[in-house]
């Protein structure tokens, strides 16, 4: 599991200097041997660690035309931050989580009538919860998730503006990452706002299937609308996803990508991988001002939404 570094309300003070001092490393390292695979994959860590993903993928197709033993991963990584059908599944052990970043998903008017319906569905939101499926098993637990959110949203509106384009998406995501493509039943929406020092600890939303780095689909994949108010009146909130070991539930506390919630955006990657929140910093006590975010949920026929009974033998 995770050690104590992963607490990120403690871990990020300290993230931007012990990254900036490590790239300065790195650097001088690579302008004496510019050809180190070694160098240039930690380096590509820390740009993927400061949300750089520009210059992760430069640092990776450089290392991804070189001989050694961190050629596959560059290889693999290269593939996914440039938009490229991944070249495998994830082997055995720690690996980056796969993820796909699309900016203007929605029309610019769309995006204001899913923060308008946001604001108008104010009152439904209740503080967030964690834990297991069922409602006797989700608490609120401000230890580990700090935020506001209403789950399984009944709104007509939100549905017609996302539910389509999301299913629409899906088969090119499925094929770009190499997911097994299920049917598909319903997209379940789930919506979530943090405030002023909302939070989420590292955590993974599903257990995932058997065979999972050969054979992890639907049933774990996680589609995140971003959106708030322009101009932007928070900072942090950043999407932190971990490299992880997913058939054994550990990941690298210190290595990770960094997302940031930019607006109108959708951010999709398998729920079985750890992830969390950083600390939302806004100036104001604005309910409209805070970070706001839809999570799809695809569901296959059989699957349950959040709340129904689990069947006796089944286990999370």
């Amino acid at each position: 599991m995770l050690d104590t570094v992963s607490d990120i309300a403690k871990f990020e003070p300290y993230r931007d200097e012990l990254h900036d001092r490590a790239q300065q490393r790195l650097l001088c390292r690579l302008a004496s041997d510019p050809h180190d695979v070694g160098v240039l994959m930690r380096l590509g860590r820390i740009y993927r660690s400061k949300g750089d993903f520009a210059a992760a993928l430069d640092v990776y197709r450089r290392a991804s035309r070189m001989q050694g033993p961190d050629r596959r991963q560059a290889v693999w990584l290269a593939a996914m931050l440039g938009g490229d059908t991944l070249p495998h599944v994830p082997p055995p052990g720690i690996w980056p989580a796969p993820f796909v970043r699309i900016p203007g998903f929605l029309s610019p008017a769309e995006h204001g009538r899913v923060l308008t319906r946001a604001l108008t569905l104010r009152a439904p939101f209740s503080p967030a919860r964690t834990g297991g499926d069922g409602p006797s098993e989700r608490k609120v637990r401000t230890s580990e998730r700090v935020g506001l959110a209403i789950d399984n949203v009944a709104d007509e509106e939100l549905a017609v503006l996302l539910v389509p384009k999301v299913r629409n998406i899906l088969p090119s995501v499925f094929e770009r990452l190499r997911l097994v493509s299920h049917d598909l039943a319903r997209i379940d929406l789930d919506m979530t706002h943090y405030p002023n020092g909302g939070s989420s600890i590292p955590h993974c939303d599903s257990l995932p299937p058997p065979l999972a780095q050969s054979a992890y689909g639907l049933q774990s994949l996680i589609c995140i609308y971003y959106f708030h108010r322009q101009p932007k009146a928070f900072a942090g909130g950043d999407l932190l996803v971990y490299d992880s070991d997913i058939e054994k539930g550990a990941a690298n506390p210190t290595s990770f990508s960094r997302i940031e919630p930019v607006a109108n955006s959708l951010v999709i990657y398998p729920a079985c991988y750890f992830h969390g929140i950083t600390r939302v910093e806004c100036g104001t006590a604005d309910f409209a001002d805070g970070r706001f975010a839809v999570t799809c949920k695809p569901r296959r026929p059989n699957d349950r939404m959040r709340g129904e009974a689990a069947p006796a033998n089944s286990r999370r």
